[in-house]
């Protein structure tokens, strides 16, 4: 990777605290399943409404629930346990018992989450939080056709996307969630592309005020593009699907995650954030990539350290932002805000500078209604570049598995300065066409199953706060469980990438601040390796204290596989023919000995000219028909398989003039007597002189130039001798050393007639032959081995011209044989049949 520096992460604004106010009297609670009844036709109802045991019912009236409502109205509890096209079972929680209970606003809501965990029936129960939407706005509208961040004339602070469009540009048939405030369906950069989930579209504007922050991420991902107007999205034909997040809460959040994975969505674009841990929304996520969905989250820039769904570990594609350095300090990169372990690549988010904001759709129902656009900066619209790359992939290959999405995205990243895998950029800012280049052929992905191995107990001393959970650092009482594959390749062209399904900690060190996985990789092999620790409990003042989770993650959850994406060699086309038609054309063929293939390319040389570049065709076809030739020119032809720039070697050289085409249906005519046989062809060529006929007697070597004929005559008499095996085949000459290809080859034995002469000589040429013996003896053999031949027979006297009738001999040795006295007979006819006893 080469180092790109003045790259900078930016600022992020917080919606205004007004938004708090109506959450902060929330709180989230999930029941076991058929604990609530709730009214028949209601999603919220009162306190009196609501059937419940009654120690559930007392809780809530010392508590003063004012309300309670179902987060995920519309939840289906088959739900619970999905299985994924791949044989996954993702498992989810029962969210049909997940409801939201507001309290009174003297209730102090920490005492009231103590009390509601002492009760049976409750599972889990956190406070609702409100999301921080990521963006900050420069109040710009003149930027409409100014994107640096996808055609950056330096190349330096671009996602180099005009190069992955010439290999994908998506695909209408992959549908990207935007789960958000809600997307302007009708803004004409967006008209058509956008799904909605239950939402009417932004007719009214005051019923919308905040739906900008959806409409300008949208914008990034998938806006129209090449359609004269507007801006250009990362993808280009992708479903944008809009969830809205209604009430911008944990409750609202968790309902669109799941509607999201519901409505098909492949990718979750999440440019938002929660302060506090949510086990709930964990839960919710962790079922999301259980479902191959992978969650793009905007990491934040400032403010608090931990944040979610960023830090809730390796379901999550984390982006940081980069800024566009107009003065290129090549030797002093601009300052980061913040650094984080979890970052796994970067994107432009842009800055408040009045050229340098990410320009984006946008909804501003009040001036400009819905073909408004604006430039704004925040991490916001880094993830949604994210979320288009992942897009663009899927278009070149759908079968890609969502952990492989973000493998690829973080080692075809552009390393940016600090150099190397680190907590600020990642593994580098995201390079769109070396990425989507990775998925097309030559390169192939091949997977596998990785073993499991337990070490029950091991201690670890963890000198960092444990993901996802932020345990403590301390020393653990562990069971380790260890992800380890080494394998053995053929010989790659390059080393390939490799990567587990999913990523742990460190065996030695198992939490240094950032997931590890081993990947030792060369062209012949590979050794990957990754560790998932469940913490019984943690060393306190001389006591083991119980903790009970795996960190960074369960490894049962997800199947333990490896995928390896590598190119081989692309193999030479052989057996190149060049063919010259009886229309004057010129057809070529070869065989394809790759697999690897995206096309093949022609190259062609006129007379005694040089190769040079002349057609090409698709994959796996391996013929082609040059009708652009000269009739009587000579063209020399030679192939080769291409995919993107890696080439195979050339095939061999086959030529061929045009016109020159080679006769067929070549046959012998009449009756052929012991001592000749008259052949006859068809002439496909336009400009022949003569025509050569070879022949071979008996098996021996071809006599090309046994005899030929002027043009356009095409029959020739040959003399024979008797009871000998002769072939044929001729060819059309143009008097300048040009020849055709040979006809068809016949096959001719002197003084036996051939088979479908009689149609009751049966397999004649296969068992019976005719040789002379001492004595003027013929020997009629039928040399079979099967039982119960009979050889019949029968002599003309006048050179073939009458015979007389059919003699049988019957013969029951496997090895039937006949010897007739030859003095004087010129002609013989014999047949070897079945036929019952």
């Amino acid at each position: 990777m080469q180092s790109r520096e003045g790259i900078k992460i930016l600022w992020v604004v917080l919606l205004p605290i007004s938004l708090w106010a109506s959450v902060e009297q929330e709180v989230l609670i999930l029941f076991k399943s058929e604990t609530i009844q709730m009214p028949n036709g209601k999603d919220t109802a009162s306190l009196q409404e609501v059937i419940a045991p009654q120690e559930v019912i007392s809780c809530f009236e010392e508590i003063q629930i004012q309300e309670i409502s179902r987060v995920v109205p519309d939840f289906n509890r088959a739900d619970t346990m999905k299985i994924t096209e791949d044989g996954t079972i993702a498992r989810l929680l029962d969210f049909s018992q997940l409801f939201l209970l507001k309290l009174a606003i003297e209730i102090n809501r920490d005492s009231v989450i103590v009390n509601l965990e002492t009760l049976d029936d409750v599972i889990s129960v956190e406070k609702n939080q409100p999301i921080e939407f990521r963006i900050t706005d420069v109040n710009d509208t003149y930027f409409d056709e100014f994107q640096w961040n996808l055609n950056d004339p330096s190349g330096q602070y671009d996602i180099n996307v005009m190069k992955a469009w010439d290999l994908s540009r998506g695909s209408s048939s992959i549908k990207l969630g935007i789960v958000d405030t809600g997307v302007d369906s009708l803004h004409p950069d967006l008209r058509g592309r956008v799904t909605l989930d239950g939402e009417q579209p932004f007719l009214n504007p005051a019923n919308h005020p905040d739906n900008y922050h959806g409409t300008y991420v949208a914008g990034i991902a998938g806006a129209m593009t090449n359609n004269n107007k507007g801006i250009a999205g990362v993808d280009w034909y992708a479903k944008i699907h809009s969830t809205r997040i209604a009430g911008t809460n944990v409750s609202a959040a968790i309902n669109a995650v799941i509607n999201s994975v519901n409505a098909g969505c492949r990718v979750i674009n999440c440019s938002w954030a929660l302060p506090s841990w949510s086990d709930l929304l964990y839960q919710t996520f962790l079922w999301v990539y259980q479902c191959n969905v992978l969650p793009v989250a905007a990491v934040k820039e400032w403010y608090n350290y931990w944040e979610y769904p960023e830090s809730f570990g390796p379901w999550m594609c984390n982006v940081a932002g980069t800024a566009y350095d107009e003065e290129n300090v090549r030797d002093k990169p601009y300052p980061y805000f913040i650094e984080v372990p979890w970052v796994d690549v970067s994107a432009p988010a842009g800055d408040d500078r009045y050229y340098y904001g990410i320009k984006s759709t946008w909804f501003d129902g009040h001036w400009y209604g819905h073909g408004s656009y604006r430039s704004a900066y925040g991490t916001s619209a880094a993830a949604p570049h994210v979320t288009g790359l992942a897009g663009l992939l899927l278009g070149a290959n759908s079968g890609l598995k969502n952990y492989e999405l973000e493998w690829i995205m973080k080692l075809s990243a552009e390393d940016i300065a600090p150099t190397g895998v680190d907590d600020t950029t990642g593994y580098g800012i995201i390079d769109a066409y070396e990425a989507v280049r990775h998925v097309i052929l030559p390169y192939e992905l091949s997977r596998g199953n990785v073993s499991l191995t337990i070490y029950d107990p091991v201690y670890r001393n963890f000198t960092y706060p444990i993901l996802p959970y932020i345990l403590p650092a301390g020393y653990y009482m562990c069971k380790m469980v260890v992800a380890d594959i080494m394998l053995n390749f053929l010989d790659y062209a390059e080393t390939p990438w490799g990567f587990l399904s999913l990523t742990g900690f460190s065996p030695d060190q198992p939490n240094d601040g950032r997931y590890w996985m081993r990947q030792n990789i060369n062209p012949y092999g590979a050794h990957l390796t990754t560790c998932f620790y469940y913490l019984y409990a943690r060393w306190v003042s001389g006591n083991w204290v119980p903790v009970n989770k795996w960190v960074p993650v369960d490894p049962s959850v997800i199947p333990s596989q490896y995928t390896i994406i590598g190119r081989n060699l692309i193999n030479r086309p052989t057996d190149l023919a060049a063919t010259a038609l009886a229309n004057g054309n010129i057809r070529l063929s070869w065989s394809d000995n790759s697999h690897n293939e995206l096309k093949f390319l022609i190259e062609r040389r006129v007379g005694g000219g040089p190769f040079a570049l002349y057609d090409s065709v698709g994959q796996n076809i391996h013929t082609y028909a040059d009708d652009n030739v000269t009739i009587g020119i000579r063209y020399g032809y030679q192939v080769y398989a291409k995919a993107q720039e890696f080439t195979s070697s050339y095939s061999n050289a086959a030529y061929a003039t045009a016109g020159l085409a080679a006769p067929s249906n070549l046959a012998i005519i009449n009756q052929p007597t012991p001592t000749s046989v008259k052949l006859q062809w068809t002439d496909n060529s336009l400009i022949e002189t003569m025509f050569w006929i070879a022949r071979k007697v008996d098996g021996g070597d071809w006599n090309e130039y046994y005899a030929d004929t002027f043009a356009n005559i095409t029959n020739y008499i040959d003399t024979v001798s008797f009871l000998h095996k002769y072939n044929y085949r001729v060819r059309a000459y143009d008097n300048q050393s040009n020849y055709s290809e040979w006809s068809n080859t016949i096959e001719f034995m002197s003084g036996v007639l051939a088979q479908s002469t009689y149609s009751e000589m049966s397999a004649f040429n296969a068992t019976c032959k005719i040789a002379a013996g001492q004595n003027n003896m013929l020997h009629i053999l039928a040399d079979d081995d099967e039982f119960g031949h009979r050889i019949r027979y029968c002599i003309s006297t006048d050179g073939g011209v009458n015979f007389g009738v059919w003699e049988e001999v019957t013969e029951c040795d496997t090895n039937a044989a006949l010897s007739l006295d030859a003095n004087g007979i010129p002609w013989v006819v014999a047949a070897v049949y079945d036929r019952p006893m």
